[in-house]
């Protein structure tokens, strides 16, 4: 081989101790760590007969909860999942209220550190609630709370961390409007304001998300004439405000879902467009004041034209420190009836999809209902997130749960070409040049970003991210990667 010029290596310095052959990426100061990529670990399953499936991250104990019914025997459970690394593993799930439930909801007050979940006593019934504890892999819970003697149905929930407050909204199963109730925790029970109404008219399946920047919450809903609105609420005591009403979406939208993207005054909405043939689109919008000021022009994520959709097979986040929006889903076109991830990156109101889908599983789930009911939650100690949803398999239909990380590996500059201590520099192949740090390598074959070791390479293209090609057993030319 030719000699490699000077230019097929550079120093750096490195953030956190790097070893020869290791894969790396350069970050904003300039400094060198190693190469993670994006995807899943999993699946992790817990339970069976699972729908209505809905999940939270306790930061307290570094826990994901699920909350479910078990349709076997018409109950509401919850379980508590363990993190160790990739892998979950779940504890006995734990009956929380003894008779027949629908639509619940769960968040955890991180004032109190409790987890709340609120649910439909049966279908149509009064609103309920619980505060459970975590203590281990078990949960245990107070007594119930009222929040709404009436109907209460299609519920959310949402933490206001400024005032410690724990926001339900719901449809009233009685007139079809929109109404909400301000609780707040105590111990091991929660006290309920009065129940307020978010609009006289129709609001099905409502969102509510919460923003931080603006000190505001933001209700989505599916109006009168099927329209997707948007409101806009202060929260004073156990009292909200609402603004005007803002229309997303062109035609009649529904099962939507929302985030706040952090950091911003933005939110994002990911809702069914049935005008235009059931496409999951997604559209951003800027608070200003007490209402949005205006919407993005949609993007569509998958188009679903002519597919039979299920309830809630799609679902929203907001990475802040990548600052992309995670966007999970039941595709019906790319990936027949795959569990997805899209990654999306936001400037002003527009949304950019960046292209590669990312399977949850590695094969089709291939029963009429599919997967169902995804939902993110964020691990804030591993700072990953974790996508859960229900596995109709035609057997046992569990609760499913995959970990999903944002890697670094866009960014990743070349290979070490020596061991590097903590803050030393050391020297890295980069494009162009020839690494011999490596062994066991094929000849002639492609490799990437290890999809599953931080700083590895792969014959795998898991990671969608190509490194080089071998020259031989030892020598990797870097054929991609930045340049400095």
């Amino acid at each position: 081989f030719a000699a490699v010029a000077p230019s097929g290596t550079a120093d750096f310095v490195a953030s956190g101790a790097i070893s020869s052959g290791e894969v790396v990426t350069l970050q904003s100061d300039g400094t060198v760590t190693l190469c993670t990529a994006t995807g899943s670990a999993g699946p992790n399953s817990v339970g069976s007969n699972v729908t209505y499936l809905q999940s939270t991250f306790d930061s307290n104990s570094n826990k994901v909860i699920l909350s479910y019914k078990d349709n076997s025997v018409d109950r509401l459970k919850v379980t508590v999942g363990t993190i160790s690394g990739t892998s979950i593993s779940f504890g006995t799930p734990v009956i929380v209220e003894a008779a027949n439930i629908f639509d619940p909801a769960i968040t955890f007050d991180s004032n109190s550190n409790k987890v709340v979940v609120a649910f439909s006593s049966t279908n149509g019934g009064q609103g309920r609630s619980y505060v459970g504890t975590v203590s281990g892999t078990s949960i245990s819970f107070g007594s119930m709370s009222v929040f709404n003697a009436g109907s209460a149905v299609e519920l959310d929930l949402v933490f206001y961390p400024t005032s410690n407050k724990v926001v339900v909204v719901f449809r009233n199963g009685t007139n079809n409007t929109g109404e909400y109730c301000v609780g707040t925790v105590s111990g091991t029970s929660i006290t309920w304001g009065s129940v307020g109404q978010i609009t006289g008219s129709t609001a099905e399946q409502p969102q509510i998300v919460y923003n931080s920047t603006e000190n505001k919450l933001v209700v989505f809903y599916r109006s009168t004439s099927n329209y997707g609105q948007s409101r806009v609420g202060t929260l004073s005591g156990t009292t909200i405000s609402w603004g005007s009403s803002v229309q997303y979406g062109a035609g009649a939208a529904y099962y939507q879902r929302a985030t706040s993207i952090e950091g911003t005054s933005k939110v994002a909405v990911l809702y069914r467009e049935t005008s235009t043939g059931d496409p999951i689109s997604i559209q951003v919008g800027t608070i200003s004041g007490t209402s949005i000021s205006s919407y993005g022009s949609k993007v569509v994520v998958d188009d679903a034209s002519g597919s039979t959709t299920q309830s809630y097979d799609q679902d929203i986040a907001y990475d802040e420190t990548s600052q992309r929006v995670l966007i999970g889903y039941k595709s019906t076109v790319s990936k027949p009836t795959y569990p997805c991830v899209q990654l999306a990156s936001i400037s002003g109101t527009s949304i950019s999809l960046e292209g590669t889908i990312y399977d949850i599983e590695t094969q089709s789930v291939t029963t009429n209902s599919g997967v169902q009911y995804l939902n993110w939650a964020y691990d804030s100690n591993n700072e990953n997130y974790i996508l859960s949803y229900t596995d109709n398999n035609g057997t046992s239909s569990p609760a499913t749960s995959n970990t999903f990380s944002i890697g670094n590996g866009s960014n990743f500059i070349g290979v070490a070409s020596e061991s590097i201590s903590d803050t030393a520099t050391g020297e890295v192949t980069i494009l162009g040049g020839i690494n011999e740090s490596l062994t066991g390598l094929t000849v002639s074959a492609d490799y990437y970003i290890s999809p599953n070791v931080a700083g590895g390479v792969s014959t795998s293209t898991g990671s969608n991210i190509k490194i080089g090609r071998a020259l031989s057993a030892t020598k990797l030319l870097i054929t991609q990667g930045n340049t400095q």
